[in-house]
């Protein structure tokens, strides 16, 4: 009868045999084998981690990358505003702006400069003391014996000559100051005209707003203030320009005595 159970002995013969002769061959291959397939399997799982990306880290370079994207872009628009504004700045400045219809700049200029000639003088006397334009024309008061600055032009006339207004415009103020009793009349381009040491007849008519023209009657001339008693009668004129006292000479086309002393 046959053994069912094999011979113990026999199997580990059979196995001794085995590894005496090409079994440890094998067996070195196979751990070989499992030892490079383990090598394998780690470096790539090395490499696969490497790559990797932390989710909030994605998201937050996506977001670098686009602001740095946005920003590069404003850049560029900006750039481009500040060259065009730069560009029409420098054609603006490069162009003459053209006249107005029947203007010119010269015509512009001697208007704007051009001092206008009055129409008439106020009275026909000569002028006794003329307009002060500095220190070195100051005027001399024969009264006080002293020499002061005098803001006007003095015409020496006969008392109750007529006075005559200059140019047409609106009387301004009527009234008795330091000058006596003086009218002002009020013209275009910003000028006003007074006439002081009038006498009080024929004032009656005379108010503020009343509308005159060249050569109208505005007063007459009367005695002469206390302070310049010593001057006579004669007809203190002024013009302003502005609000400023300025030289009449100019207005009424008529030299200066300082001009006649020279000739």
């Amino acid at each position: 009868m046959k053994k069912l159970i094999p011979d113990e002995n026999n199997w580990k013969n059979k196995l001794s045999k085995f590894f005496s002769s090409k079994g440890f061959y094998v067996v070195l291959a196979v751990c070989i084998i499992v030892v490079a397939a383990t090598a394998i399997l780690l470096t790539t799982q090395n490499m696969k981690d490497t790559g990797k990306i932390i989710p909030g880290e994605a998201a937050n370079a996506s977001q670098d990358e686009a602001t740095k994207a946005v920003s590069g872009k404003l850049d560029k628009t900006k750039a481009a505003n500040n060259n065009t504004q730069s560009a029409a700045s420098e054609t603006a400045k490069s162009t003459p702006t053209p006249p107005k219809s029947g203007e010119s700049k010269s015509s512009k200029s001697a208007s704007a400069n051009a001092v206008i000639k009055f129409s008439c003088r106020p009275v026909d006397g000569p002028i006794m003391k003329d307009f002060t334009r500095d220190i070195n024309t100051f005027s001399e008061s024969k009264t006080l014996g002293d020499i002061r600055a005098h803001d006007g032009i003095d015409f020496k006339v006969e008392k109750l000559t007529k006075v005559r207004a200059v140019a047409s415009g609106t009387i301004s103020k009527v009234e008795d100051n330091t000058n006596g009793i003086t009218v002002e009349i009020t013209h275009s381009n910003n000028l006003k005209t007074r006439y002081a040491g009038l006498s009080k007849q024929n004032l009656e008519d005379i108010s503020c707003g009343l509308k005159v023209k060249a050569n109208d009657i505005i007063g007459l001339v009367g005695d002469p203030i206390q302070i310049e008693c010593e001057d006579g009668p004669h007809l203190h004129f002024q013009v302003l320009k502005n609000g400023k006292s300025v030289d009449p000479s100019p207005y009424l086309s008529v030299p200066s005595t300082a001009d006649k002393q020279g000739k």
